[in-house]
């Protein structure tokens, strides 16, 4: 789709026309247009987790997990990355390894 040019309209407000390259720039309107119809799937695939919950907003994704040790919640979380993973990989995305993180919550 290089070397064309795109027009987003919504409603009556047309956007100013902005070159296509490889990949969609990082900020850019087209993006959250296209994350949000390319990933509707994912949230689909994990209806059918139990104590865990994953949430998306436009390129960021967090999961939650829910357990009676901090050690099994990990394991869940763990376990539902992978998910998420394999999923991006058969449908040719990938996730930024430098924006990963764990963070963990006890009572």
């Amino acid at each position: 789709m290089t070397n064309h040019k795109a027009i987003i309209k919504i409603g009556d407000y047309t956007f100013k026309s902005f070159n296509i390259i490889y990949r969609t720039p990082q900020g850019s309107l087209l993006s959250l247009i296209l994350s949000t119809l390319y990933t509707t799937n994912l949230l689909n695939t994990t209806k059918q987790w139990e104590h865990s919950d994953l949430t998306m907003y436009i390129d960021n994704r967090a999961i939650y997990t829910t357990s009676y040790t901090m050690n099994m919640a990990a394991i869940k979380a763990h376990n539902r990355f992978h998910n998420i993973l394999e999923w991006l990989y058969w449908n040719s995305l990938e996730a930024n390894p430098a924006k990963i993180e764990l963070m963990m919550f006890k009572k």
